[in-house]
């Protein structure tokens, strides 16, 4: 059953990130075809003054285009969660023969598999529409960009690193869950504004217990980094861990739509 319930919740949260998706893939190869097209335009002139504007205010307006459609995206994997739970759609959601916890187990993995598809996407536009680009502009200088950039991003991210931010990815999905379920189940007549409000809450909580922690591993231990991570990912696994058992716990105990 959970099987197939992943299967209706992926392809339900796909129907509408999708296209946000695609779109935002459109801005990049703008930008990418923009950023060329200003480099082979004449550099002096009043036109090419002109058109050297125009030109810097398209790349803008891609991206803060781009900015929109992948916040967009994030919000719809919880906005279908809001739904499904909070909404009339609880209903027919409850209805389904199937636990509320596998009911939210779904949604989680279903939300953690497009949180991370998001993120990749992203990753492919920036590509496409600025480091590319660049890169084909200082190779026809006989200098390259990318490579150096490669190398500093795998100096910078050991694997302990690479595991934290994966974890700190998936326990963030999980908090915005609890923040959600919370809200609206303490703040019935206004729902949307009691789940930010959570959000906000639980953040400053935890970001405040992150810095501690940090901040203790560095000052008594000597290979600060790396215990540093450690720390991120034992908060990342607390923060993940309470926030399934709070969630499910609610919604098994508080949550009542009759």
């Amino acid at each position: 059953m959970l099987k197939k319930l992943f299967y209706n919740d992926f392809h339900t949260i796909r129907r509408r990130i999708l296209p946000l998706l695609l779109a935002s893939l459109g801005c990049s190869a703008c930008a990418f075809f923009v950023v060329l097209l200003d480099a082979v335009l004449p550099q002096t002139g009043d036109i090419a003054v002109f058109l050297d504007n125009t030109l810097t205010s398209v790349l803008v307006a891609l991206l803060f285009a781009f900015i929109v459609l992948v916040v967009l995206s994030g919000l719809h994997i919880f906005i279908h969660y809001y739904r499904n739970f909070f909404t009339d759609e609880g209903y027919l959601t409850f209805m389904l023969p199937a636990t509320r916890e596998q009911l939210f187990v779904a949604k989680l993995l279903a939300g953690i598999v497009w949180t991370l598809i998001i993120l990749l996407s992203a990753i492919a536009s920036v590509t496409v529409g600025i480091l590319l680009p660049t890169e084909l502009l200082m190779r026809a200088e006989n200098a390259s960009f990318l490579s150096s950039l490669w190398r500093d991003i795998f100096d910078l991210f050991s694997v302990i690193s690479i595991v934290d931010l994966l974890l700190t990815l998936i326990a963030q999905t999980v908090f915005i869950y609890t923040a959600i379920t919370l809200g609206s189940l303490f703040f019935a007549k206004r729902k949307m504004l009691g789940s930010f409000i959570s959000y906000f809450l639980l953040s400053g909580i935890i970001s405040f217990l992150r810095t501690i922690l940090s901040l203790l591993f560095y000052t008594f231990t000597d290979a600060g980094e790396f215990y540093s991570s450690l720390a991120s990912i034992l908060l990342s696994l607390s923060v993940g861990i309470g926030g399934y058992l709070i969630t499910c716990a609610l919604l098994k105990h508080k949550l009542n739509l009759v």
